[in-house]
């Protein structure tokens, strides 16, 4: 009896240290990472397919924007890519009087931040034509969204995965919505925000040492993987509209 005892604790101990781990992996990619094929995502118009998300993921960049406004009340902020919601209840820290609306694609991430959400300045939606019922944003924060990761790690060329040509589409779409002196706000990209048609409206603004956009790897306006990937600049200052903006 002792050594059936012996056996089923063995049993026990091996389970949880190999079968368990190996679910939650599974688990966590598929809750998380790969729900839809990028073939799919391409159709669906979506960027990242990841909802991998904290709390307070960017503080020093956080920090930063909060300094630069510290002068203005009334502040009106789009998080783009919210997933669950953290991102928006972060920047209720920073910014303690703005209005916040939270943007998903994904209607079920919507579903658990606004079920979470008790700020009633906070809001969330995944629908575009909500956003742009605000008309203008003082700041637009697209953090680790404007990518396709793990997908486009060790690749050379990432045209059949996330092209230029769809991250400046959502750029300028961004752009749209962002009024004069306003931020776009942007890290972990796939591409540089300086080499879209839109970035001649901004001014790149530096963050007094710090000098990371991001750890996903950068590639050129051909898809083609850069040969420098340094890149400092996550934070972008519009100068002017087009003659058809406020």
């Amino acid at each position: 009896m002792a050594d059936n005892n012996y056996i089923k604790v063995f049993i026990h101990w091996l389970i949880k240290k190999t079968v368990y781990p190996f679910y939650r992996i599974i688990y966590f990619y598929k809750k998380n990472c790969w729900r839809i094929s990028i073939h799919q995502a391409d159709k669906l118009g979506y960027n990242q397919i990841s909802n991998t998300t904290e709390e307070n993921r960017y503080p020093e960049i956080f920090d930063y924007v909060k300094k630069m406004l510290s002068d203005k009340n009334e502040i009106c902020i789009l998080s783009f890519g919210c997933s669950y919601g953290w991102e928006c209840k972060s920047l209720r820290n920073y910014f303690p009087n703005a209005f916040i609306i939270g943007y998903d694609i994904f209607k079920e991430n919507i579903d658990i931040a606004a079920k979470k959400n008790d700020d009633c300045n906070i809001k969330f939606t995944s629908e575009w034509e909500n956003v742009k019922k605000e008309k203008y944003f003082d700041i637009v924060f697209a953090m680790s969204v404007l990518c396709r990761t793990p997908h486009t790690i060790n690749k050379k060329n990432i045209s059949k995965i996330y092209s230029f040509e769809r991250f400046e589409k959502q750029i300028t779409e961004l752009d749209s919505i962002i009024r004069k002196d306003g931020l776009l706000v942007l890290y972990n990209t796939n591409f540089l925000f300086t080499d879209t048609i839109v970035s001649e409206k901004y001014e790149p603004l530096s963050i007094p040492n710090f000098y990371d956009s991001g750890r996903i790897p950068k590639f050129d306006k051909n898809n083609k993987l850069l040969e420098n990937q340094e890149y400092q600049y996550s934070i972008f200052r519009k100068t002017r509209n087009d003659a058809t903006d406020n």
